[in-house]
């Protein structure tokens, strides 16, 4: 499978996203192909159901165990995202809460 579009890694706090996010996505609307918003959360279905932002095509989510931030844990959600949706252009904050 060749790669296609962005992905977006959301950025928020557990309960909701962050404006970040918004603009991640607005910088991926420069790029060629479709815009898919990552959500990695212990509840990604709650965020999911806030996504409202024009230009996402799509959203896809990875659960993981316990609200805190865990490096290693988040490490392999992105990981399962890029292997899931191959994007030609990843896009994420670089944030202290995120």
């Amino acid at each position: 499978m060749m790669a296609d579009g962005t992905l977006v890694i959301a950025v928020h706090d557990g309960s909701s996203l962050d404006g970040f996010t918004r603009e991640l996505v607005s910088a991926a609307q420069t790029a060629a192909g479709p815009t898919t918003l990552g959500i990695i959360a212990e509840a990604p279905e709650t965020l999911a159901d806030q996504v409202r932002i024009m230009g996402v095509d799509e959203v896809v989510t990875v659960r993981i165990a316990g609200e805190q931030f865990e490096p290693e844990q988040n490490r392999h959600a992105v990981r399962a995202l890029i292997e899931d949706v191959q994007p030609r252009l990843i896009l994420m904050g670089f944030t202290v809460g995120a």
